[in-house]
């Protein structure tokens, strides 16, 4: 029984810790492209599409973010 629960914890800490991890290998992709070591080109149709959406979305957030501080 401790170990279904321990099982469920720590799938649980996985779940939490997937979004973050996604976003730093966002990050680590666009450092690599910076840095010219990989070329967007380099990455599959599908993942570029979704990384550009991503970075669009994080724009719009951004934006909206400030826009609001600026507001209060």
């Amino acid at each position: 029984m401790a170990d279904q629960k321990r099982i469920r914890d720590i799938k649980s800490r996985l779940e939490k810790t997937d979004l973050l991890l996604v976003r730093t290998i966002e990050d680590i992709i666009r450092i690599l492209v910076q840095r010219g070591l990989i070329k967007y080109s380099d990455l599959c149709d599908e993942s570029r599409e979704l990384i550009g959406e991503r970075e669009e979305l994080r724009e719009e957030l951004r934006v909206l973010s400030e826009s609001g501080r600026q507001e209060d």
